[in-house]
């Protein structure tokens, strides 16, 4: 539902800290995208080394596997929340 608002994206989507994906808000890609895991990415892999919710990353502009062979850049800030730290990630329509 998010994704209808925020129509610069393809994709919203939520991992937990190993990488898979919990979450997505665009219904398009969830069936696909659910439980994938995204931890060999690069741009993941540089995210779980942000110490703080203030760091961010950017990765590089590629096809997407996950969704259809569309080109995206991945964005992520590491988010901390009380209990269960994960990685919000966006997908940005190149």
């Amino acid at each position: 539902m998010i994704n209808r608002f925020y129509t610069v994206y393809l994709d919203l989507v939520l991992t937990d800290l190993e990488g898979r994906v919990v979450a997505s808000a665009n219904p398009g890609f969830q069936k696909k995208i659910m439980g994938t895991s995204l931890a060999g990415d690069p741009w993941f892999v540089a995210a779980r080394r942000c110490r703080s919710g203030d760091d961010y990353i950017v990765g590089e502009v590629k096809p997407s596997a996950a969704h259809g062979g569309r080109k995206a850049l991945p964005t992520c800030r590491r988010r901390w929340p009380r209990k269960r730290p994960s990685c919000f990630s966006m997908a940005k329509a190149a």
